[in-house]
């Protein structure tokens, strides 16, 4: 411990400050606490300043069933944690830096009575709430019962289609599911919800060590009711055939009723008792992303006419990237006699292909279709969403079709949503500087 200087109080203009230093230096302590369950720490306080922020430690030193130990245990906290709940206490600081820490923080105040510290950590998690941190978030949400947290993570999982969130290796409770089964309005496609559903009863079964069996699951899904959430008759033939029929969860008659309900050739009050009769598909979001578009440094253009050009990207936090913002093609002399004049639009045909650093091919994309303007920008979706790494470096190559495609200086460094991205320079460019990249990407479309 830091021994204070002499006569510290003069130079503390407020009672923050001087209560700063009463904490990081233990003046004058009359309690102690034992913190932690295998490594523990002694941290020391006031009584009245603790009594004063919670109600628990008013009835633990000052009521009738006061604690008389001189040492006070604590082996539900860690130490950090309960220095960061008696910062709070002192000096009104939250020093959150991390999901993690605002989850043991977050407890901490539920077990102290402590609503505005409760409120500091939700809104911390609420706002950290996305796709790269849902099912972190979506784990303290579940055990510490927080509806308000539930409800963000939720959405997160509505708004996005499942391969940009779901994972195998993580554990959705039974309340979250139901949940998300009860949701009208979600992006995941039914197959995807029966999946998931499918998942869960898997693992249900492997945590209460039973055969992970068609009967087993089938039996803890209709207990924890289920069954009835899923909309079989928005399922297509081919879904009910290839994704549910596999499973072995329905008997044969069922999926015989199933598949002549969804041709229309029986109605749905044929269908066993308990499963859901809706044909109305869920309602769809529209899909959020977010776009790092990067700064055009200078006004000259540089040109390719077709061919391959190539540009590396690389970003500092995990995210997930949908699609890329390049350019269009410029028109000629035979677009626009072919035009008779007037040139709106043409057909683009482009093959992207996404590798890794070391040359593998992670996604490979052929675009078609028809463009709307020359010489501006278009969106250029990958096949399927690609997570992005921190410090791996990222190749994306354009396979173009013949014309005149233009290639602009841009800045090799961006930022959008607290994310760096870094661009390497186009392979048909010849001039090396260390702040321009002479590319045919101008923005990356992303999900964090």
């Amino acid at each position: 411990m830091n021994q204070p200087e002499m006569d510290w109080q003069i130079h503390q203009t407020d009672l923050r400050s001087r209560f700063k230093q009463v904490f990081i230096h233990s003046h004058w302590t009359d309690c102690a606490f034992r913190v932690g369950n295998e490594e523990t720490e002694i941290i020391r306080g006031h009584k009245v300043v603790l009594a004063a922020s919670s109600p628990v430690f008013e009835a633990l030193f000052y009521g009738t069933l006061a604690e008389k130990k001189e040492i006070i245990d604590i082996p539900d906290l860690e130490p950090d944690t309960f220095s960061l709940l008696l910062k709070y206490m002192y000096y009104d600081s939250t020093e959150l830096d991390s999901i993690e820490v605002a989850g043991q923080l977050l407890y901490a105040a539920r077990k102290y009575m402590m609503p505005h510290l409760v409120r500091a950590c939700l809104d911390y998690l609420l706002e950290q709430t996305c796709i790269n941190t849902l099912w972190q978030v979506l784990a303290i949400a579940e055990d510490m019962h927080e509806d308000e947290l539930l409800a963000s993570c939720l959405k997160v999982m509505c708004q996005y289609p499942g391969e940009m969130w779901v994972n195998n290796h993580e554990h959705m409770g039974l309340g979250t599911l139901s949940n998300l089964l009860d949701q009208p309005s979600t992006n995941l496609l039914e197959v995807e919800l029966w999946e998931l559903m499918v998942r869960w009863a898997r693992d249900q079964c492997l945590r209460r060590t039973l055969a992970p069996s068609p009967t087993n699951q089938r039996a803890l899904i209709t207990q924890a009711g289920l069954l009835g959430k899923i909309r079989f008759l928005t399922l297509t033939l081919a879904e009910l055939t290839e994704m549910v029929e596999p499973t072995g969860l329905l008997s044969q008659e069922e999926m015989r009723v199933l598949r002549q309900t969804i041709n229309k050739s029986s109605s749905p009050s044929a269908l066993p008792s308990g499963f859901n009769s809706t044909r109305e598909m869920r309602k769809r979001f529209m899909s959020i992303s977010s776009r790092c578009t990067r700064h055009c440094l200078t006004k000259r253009k540089k040109y390719t006419y077709g061919g391959t050009v190539m540009s590396t990207v690389s970003v500092d936090s995990r995210i997930l990237v949908t699609g890329f913002e390049v350019f269009t093609r410029i028109a000629t002399s035979s677009d626009y006699i072919m035009g008779h004049g007037c040139v709106s639009h043409y057909v683009e045909n482009l093959v992207v292909t996404l590798s890794d650093s070391e040359g593998n091919v992670i996604d490979k994309t052929k675009v078609s279709g028809v463009v709307a303007f020359f010489n501006v920008t278009q969106e250029v979706n990958l096949s399927r969403p690609v997570w992005f790494l921190p410090q791996h470096e990222y190749t994306v190559t354009f396979e173009l079709s013949p014309g005149q495609y233009p290639l602009s200086d841009l800045a090799s460094i961006a930022f959008s949503k607290s994310v760096c991205f870094r661009f390497r320079l186009c392979k048909q460019c010849d001039e090396v500087n260390s702040e321009l990249d002479v590319s045919f990407i101008n923005s990356v479309i992303f999900n964090v």
